[in-house]
């Protein structure tokens, strides 16, 4: 137990900015894609200077309950995140250059996730961004909500709204040895999985979505939900894009037509509810650029400022 306790002390002293579950982590066993916190699993990045929750960027938690700036936090899936692209290329880059020529500019963080959904998203603000109650949240989502909740579990999600990452799948089946195949994996298999009712999904949606406004607003902050822009909703694709689309459709053959995409955004916006709903479609819909290298990703192109004009909010 001596030999223990003078390994727990000479671990602190080397990673005395880690949390108990990054320490255990660093010096365990690396057997799968997500760390395991108190209400949330977040996504591995041994890349990111963030050791303790994989953020692309390192959030100082306890300066910023003593801020005077108040915070935008921005979260959402891999379109957010963007480790595919450089820093001066992201969303939260141009959006925090915008509020450094404010007269009272605010905090910018960035709390993306590649995979994330909604439900995520929220249970990612509850466990771990709540305490700092920030004055603005910006919720990025549709477009994984969509190839997810054809996957999930139709039991879990119609009774209890629940969407959740393929991989967690991986990771009990892994450790259970268990034979049952993977949802996940119907995705790219072509698969038709069980689950075709879209309004079951749809409400699940917005269930979340209430929820989320209803914690951000239950103190005072503001809340902005934006639909994700898809390119299935851009009038007019480039040469790369339908190239680009083709591509997707090979590796993911069960994301569903184009027009039961834009079919599902249309009635997901015709469901009354007492906030806004913003849609990331109408600044890029008429865009003739090379905006997509995908079906979700945006790609800020050659010779253009901004991809992201709809989602720079004063």
């Amino acid at each position: 137990m001596q030999k223990s306790f003078q390994r727990y002390k000479a671990i602190n002293t080397q990673c005395k900015d880690l949390s108990i579950f990054a320490k255990i982590f660093k010096y365990g066993t690396r057997n799968s894609n997500l760390i395991y916190y108190q209400g949330i699993t977040l996504p591995i990045n041994l890349a990111a200077e963030d050791k303790n929750f994989f953020f692309r960027n390192p959030v100082d938690f306890k300066g910023l309950k003593q801020r005077k700036k108040p915070i935008l936090a921005l979260f959402g899936p891999s379109t957010i995140q963007e480790n595919y692209l450089n820093d001066s290329d992201t969303l939260a880059f141009k959006l925090q250059k915008l509020e450094n020529k404010h007269k009272n500019p605010k905090i910018v963080l960035n709390f993306g996730f590649s995979g994330f959904t909604l439900y995520e998203q929220f249970l990612l603000y509850t466990s771990l961004i709540y305490p700092l109650k920030p004055e603005i949240v910006v919720a990025v989502f549709f477009g994984v909500d969509i190839l997810v909740g054809r996957i999930s579990c139709g039991m879990l999600l119609e009774q209890h709204s629940i969407f959740y990452n393929g991989l967690l799948e991986k990771d009990y089946r892994d450790i259970t040895q268990s034979v049952v195949p993977m949802r996940y994996q119907f995705l790219k298999a072509g698969e038709n999985p069980p689950l075709n009712d879209n309004e079951v999904l749809l409400q699940a949606l917005q269930m979340r979505l209430s929820q989320f406004n209803a914690m951000v607003r239950s103190y005072g902050g503001r809340f902005y939900p934006i639909l994700n822009p898809l390119l299935p909703c851009k009038k007019e694709w480039s040469k790369e894009e339908r190239e680009n689309h083709l591509n997707t459709l090979n590796n993911f053959t069960n994301i569903g037509e184009d027009t039961d995409i834009k079919r599902n955004m249309e009635a997901f916006k015709a469901i009354p509810r007492d906030f806004n709903l913003y849609d990331g479609n109408e600044a890029l819909r008429d865009c003739k650029e090379t905006l997509s290298s995908d079906f979700i990703h945006l790609t800020p192109p050659k010779g253009m400022k901004n991809s992201h004009n709809i989602l720079l909010i004063s």
